[in-house]
């Protein structure tokens, strides 16, 4: 088993999709920075395709509100704001809380093992300070519990969600060592509950890991811009009442 390292659209030429993957994961790594310029001719030399599906990924990134494109001048990486951290991550709630808990009301011998062992996988990026890889690893098992749905749809939607906030996993290497092992210890919480049937415990698991990680991440943007966290966001991200 391997994290899926590209994401598809219907339709989509493949030269495209490479191209796109491409810079979703150089943005993830921190080899393309926020704020900074690109041309497309450079982008071009890179991924080693024409400017014509360079363009095409460029657009869709732009699209999603991961670039901005400066006519005759190439694009720009953006710079995500709290909000726009708190607005991606309160949408992934409404898809992914119930998520879980229909991956614990259909749970099998089969899901529950691969669950597992992607959680081993985790494990060891983990220890050896693999970022980027725990990262893709991560990606992989939020989609597999989606998967579980079988609604192609929200599966997608929910991938382009986690793209849209893509500027941000570059901030999860400031994270110390107690918060990384906190947040990944929160992905056993949630597949422990759905190995064991539990739809509730699975989606109140789910919810706390992804506020958790929104109020997380929008602190390092918040520093970042030299702002504090303003205390209105605390508390937010609640689309379903806390039935602890």
């Amino acid at each position: 088993m391997s994290p899926a390292m590209t994401t598809t659209i219907p339709n989509e030429p493949p030269a495209a999709a490479h191209v796109y993957s491409w810079v979703r994961n150089a943005i993830a790594s921190g080899r393309l920075a926020p704020g900074e310029r690109y041309s497309i001719y450079w982008l071009a030399e890179e991924v080693g395709f024409s400017r014509t599906p360079v363009r095409e990924a460029v657009l869709r990134l732009a699209q999603l509100g991961i670039v901005d494109i400066e006519r005759n001048r190439g694009f720009v990486v953006r710079r995500l704001s709290m909000e726009e951290v708190r607005a991606n991550y309160e949408a992934r709630l409404l898809l992914e809380v119930p998520g879980a808990r229909a991956a614990a009301n259909h749970a099998d011998p089969a899901l529950v093992g691969e669950l597992y062992v992607l959680l081993k996988r985790m494990d060891e990026f983990l220890e050896q300070g693999d970022t980027a890889a725990q990262l893709e690893w991560d990606r992989t098992l939020h989609a597999q519990i989606l998967s579980t749905g079988e609604n192609s749809r929200v599966s997608a939607f929910a991938s382009t969600l986690r793209d849209a906030s893509v500027q941000t996993w570059e901030l999860y290497r400031h994270n110390t060592a107690a918060d990384r092992h906190r947040n990944h210890q929160q992905h056993y919480d949630i597949v422990n509950a759905i190995a064991a049937g539990d739809a509730e415990a699975a989606g109140r698991a789910m919810q706390r890991h992804l506020e958790s990680t929104a109020l997380l991440l929008m602190r390092h943007v918040a520093t970042q811009d030299g702002r504090e966290l303003p205390g209105e966001f605390t508390g937010r991200l609640r689309p379903y009442p806390d039935q602890d």
